[in-house]
């Protein structure tokens, strides 16, 4: 069978399978750009053009399950669909709130060790900072392509929110908490309250996740306003609301790499 046949019959049985819906020609534009790029990702990998087509109609599903999902995203304004990468910011969901702490601890070593800070621990500081935040961002994505369209314009400001707060760290002003913790744990915030009416994952991980971080950053603006300088309240306590949005954040991420995902021979994983 010639390579550009795989995907064209795959296209004709998932129209047929779309039946008379509205926005049939619209779910195949999508479906047939997602089949291209996979398709010319394998590619550049080094398979053929037929065992990469085959590789992406595998794991995409059939077209009877592309349709039926597309058929309850309707109902929910959003499609739940794990995939490889959705797997694998589970797992940078899991490594962020480790990585945070680790940054915190270093941003103010005289507090837990014997040592003096230096420019070198507030540099591993903010690196570290950094990579959580790289991590945070990589795992709001997958959230957000495990869940479609179902965190709507809330997820998507806080997801914006969150990466506008990262731009202080980004810039090396990690020490100035209020403001990169403020608009992050907003972010967060915003977030999870996409995924709580999205309703596909843990309302309680979700919860967990989007108001640790508040206490954590309130804390930081009362020591801010007060004038002190030292964070005297931060710590330790802001470690507390650390905690409780590690917990949240984690536990997302072990929902994110428990799915399987799609292939036509499981079909669509469950919505948890």
């Amino acid at each position: 069978m010639a390579q550009a046949e795989l995907i064209d019959r795959y296209l004709v049985t998932l129209q047929r399978s779309l039946g008379k819906a509205p926005d049939a020609n619209d779910i195949l534009a999508e479906v047939e750009d997602h089949l291209r790029e996979a398709t010319a990702a394998y590619r550049r990998d080094g398979l053929d053009a037929h065992d990469a087509e085959t590789r992406t109609l595998q794991i995409f599903g059939s077209p009877k399950l592309v349709a039926r999902a597309f058929a309850d995203a309707r109902k929910k304004k959003g499609i739940a669909m794990p995939t490889t990468f959705t797997r694998r910011a589970g797992l940078a969901a899991m490594a962020c709130p480790l990585a945070l702490v680790a940054g915190m601890l270093l941003l103010d070593p005289e507090r837990w060790t014997a040592k003096r800070w230096t420019t070198n621990w507030y540099f591993a500081a903010n690196s570290t900072i950094l990579i959580a935040l790289a991590l945070l961002i990589a795992a709001m994505l997958g959230l957000r392509a495990r869940h479609g369209g179902a965190l709507g314009s809330v997820g998507l400001a806080g997801f914006v929110l969150t990466a506008v707060g990262a731009l202080p760290v980004l810039l090396q002003v990690s020490w100035a908490l209020p403001f990169w913790l403020i608009p992050i744990s907003a972010g967060c915030a915003l977030f999870a309250l996409g995924l709580l009416r999205a309703r596909l994952l843990s309302r309680l991980a979700a919860t967990l996740f989007g108001g640790g971080l508040l206490l954590t950053a309130a804390l930081a603006l009362r020591d801010a306003l007060v004038g002190d300088e030292q964070n005297v309240t931060v710590w330790p306590y802001g470690f507390l609301g650390i905690a409780i949005f590690g917990l949240g954040l984690t536990w997302l991420g072990w929902q994110l790499r428990a799915e399987r995902p799609i292939q036509s021979s499981q079909g669509m994983a469950p919505a948890a």
